[in-house]
């Protein structure tokens, strides 16, 4: 069951990546040559009315990157804390002494590995 929830969730987060990739390309490469070629077919006379319209394009366009940047931080954050949290209360360690770091517990390598 876990490893179908853990290739479940690596599936979404890959989604979550397309998902920016795509909506980076299109703001950085794809919407600046539309602008460009839309320019060049427009009357000057109505390039004023026109020019809010790609402007409130391009805000909808960084407003969707930030949103879904913002949920896969979020995710992938409380991921880590579930992770890290579960392991420091479960790996039977007591915490209240300190004690000089020897090896990495295994965790902490599964952490590393994901």
């Amino acid at each position: 069951f876990e490893r179908a929830m853990s290739s479940s969730k690596d599936e979404e987060t890959k989604s979550v990546l397309v998902v920016l990739a795509n909506l980076m390309h299109i703001q950085k490469r794809v919407l600046p040559q539309l602008w460009g070629q839309c320019w060049l077919l427009v009357p000057r006379r109505y390039v004023p009315k026109i020019e809010p319209e790609t402007l409130r394009v391009n805000g909808l366009y960084r407003t969707l990157s930030r949103m879904v940047m913002d949920e896969y931080i979020r995710s992938t954050t409380l991921h880590l804390s579930t992770f890290i949290t579960k392991g420091l209360t479960t790996s039977g360690r007591d915490w209240s002494k300190h004690k000089t770091v020897r090896k990495v517990r295994e965790y902490m390598l599964e952490l590393l590995l994901e």
